[in-house]
C-alpha cells in the first residue's frame, strides 16, 4: 500500500485517492512560478505511479523552462461538471529525459484511445523534443460533494 501523506481534512482515504486518480481521465492542473514569482496553472494529462504524477511536456516549453528555475508544484485533478470532486496537493517536480522516462505513448493511449490520429503521430513525431515531468506528491487531500449534490 502507498504511503501518502494526506490532510486531515480529506474526504478520501489513501485507497479512494489512488483509485481515483488512476480512474479520472481528466488533465491535472499543474501550478509553477513564473519569473516575476506568481503562480501560473498549466493543463496537461497525466498518469498517476505509486506516489507520482508523470507528464510530458516540449522540453523548451514554458512549465519545463519555470520547473528548471523552481520545482516546487501545487496540482488538482477535478473535472469541470458535476459531481464536483476532486484531489489537490503539493509536490516536488523533476525533469527527466523522454528516453529515460518514456510516458508520452502512454498518454496518449489514456487520453486519445490510440497513437494513430494526427494529433497523436504529431506528439510522438520528435520524442527528443519531449521531457518527463516527474511530480513526487509530497501532500495530498480530497473533497467530495457528491452527497450534497
Amino acid at each position: 500500500m502507498e504511503n501518502l501523506n494526506i490532510g486531515k481534512t480529506s474526504a478520501w482515504n489513501t485507497t479512494e485517492i489512488v483509485t481515483y486518480l488512476h480512474q479520472t481521465v481528466a488533465p491535472c492542473r499543474l501550478s509553477s512560478i513564473n519569473k516575476n514569482g506568481f503562480p501560473n496553472v498549466t493543463s496537461l494529462w497525466y498518469v498517476y505511479d505509486d506516489g507520482h504524477m508523470l507528464f510530458s511536456a516540449r522540453s523548451n516549453s514554458t512549465i519545463c523552462k519555470r520547473l528548471r528555475v523552481n520545482n516546487k508544484v501545487g496540482f488538482e485533478v477535478a473535472k469541470d461538471a458535476p459531481p464536483y470532486m476532486g484531489a489537490r496537493g503539493i509536490g516536488i517536480a523533476t525533469l527527466k529525459a523522454s528516453s529515460e522516462v518514456p510516458i508520452l505513448a502512454t498518454l496518449i493511449g489514456r487520453y486519445l484511445g490510440s497513437t494513430e490520429s494526427k494529433l497523436a503521430k504529431w506528439l510522438l513525431s520528435k520524442p527528443e523534443n519531449e521531457s518527463t515531468i516527474c511530480l513526487k506528491v509530497e501532500r495530498i487531500t480530497s473533497w467530495d460533494y457528491s452527497k450534497r449534490m
